[in-house]
């Protein structure tokens, strides 16, 4: 079985939202179906440093100057950078076990919208970015960031833009963080649910001619495009399109033989998206991509 990783320290912080919390919620559901956990350790200032600016790590430990500390929109605390530091392991955890395994998924969210001198959209290091290098800093030939959360993954891009062997796959179902990628990396804006899977597929295969064996997949499985999400969800994308997603996604990576790092992305529970199923979900996900 594949590596799960989460660290309840993740939960430490005062913000009470999906992204601090629903990695523990996932955990527990997992573990309940008898999947272990593992528990990583919290990302290194070390490994920061090369992805983010001093000053920025710096207010995000100290809440100094305040408003960069929390320019991913959360309130800032003394328990924000053990929270953080663990988020952020698990996904350095995580692309390390698929280098040697082949497939794992980190319990954590929160990444994507994290440039490299602030954060933005609930984002505060961009554990994408840093998995995608520190990849490449362990040998992998060419990492392919599949990025399906519902908003853009402008923090990315901004992070690995001029980086050699990395391809950026974007794809969105909301406006927020509408950049403008530089070649080889995609954004595509789907606007109706008919054409989701579609363009799923079609990114997928353009893909096809580029992989070889090994490569890393770092995949962004967000579930914040289901129609009952109030931040992301577009209308006519059902619970259901989101699993074949997610067995499209696995289907390709097992097909050409590559490696795989997942994560949770995002994915808000609300009125017409109740904890449950969001969790489920997720749950889902993680059993699928870490299936023997």
């Amino acid at each position: 079985m594949a590596a799960i990783f989460f660290n309840d320290k993740t939960t430490q912080t005062s913000v009470n939202f999906d992204t601090t919390k629903k990695g523990a919620d996932v955990a527990r559901a997992l573990s309940r179906r008898g999947y272990q956990i593992t528990i990583p350790e919290p990302v290194t200032r070390e490994i920061l440093e090369r992805y983010h600016t001093p000053a920025y790590i710096s207010a995000i430990e100290t809440g100094e100057p305040l408003d960069l500390a929390e320019s991913q929109n959360f309130a800032w605390d003394p328990h924000t950078w053990t929270s953080v530091t663990a988020q952020t392991g698990a996904m350095v955890a995580a692309v390390h076990a698929a280098l040697r395994d082949g497939r794992a998924y980190a319990l954590a969210s929160g990444f994507h919208h994290a440039s490299r001198a602030r954060g933005g959209g609930f984002c505060t290091f961009n554990g994408i970015a840093i998995a995608a290098g520190e990849a490449l800093a362990a040998g992998a030939r060419h990492v392919f960031i599949l990025d399906f959360d519902a908003h853009g993954g402008g923090g990315t891009h901004d992070i690995i833009a001029g980086w050699d062997h990395v391809m950026h796959y974007d794809m969105t179902t909301a406006t927020y963080e509408a950049y403008t990628p530089t070649a080889p990396h995609r954004r595509v804006h789907v606007h109706t649910a008919a054409t989701y899977l579609p363009t799923v597929n079609a990114l997928l295969a353009d893909l096809d001619a580029q992989v070889q064996p090994g490569d890393v997949v770092l995949y962004n499985a967000g579930m914040d495009s289901y129609e009952g999400c109030d931040i992301g969800g577009l209308t006519g994308i059902t619970s259901d399109m989101l699993r074949t997603r997610d067995a499209l996604v696995d289907a390709w990576v097992r097909r050409h033989n590559l490696k795989i790092a997942a994560c949770l992305a995002g994915g808000y529970q609300g009125k017409n998206y109740p904890n449950e199923l969001l969790i489920q979900l997720h749950r889902e996900s993680v059993e699928r991509i870490c299936a023997d």
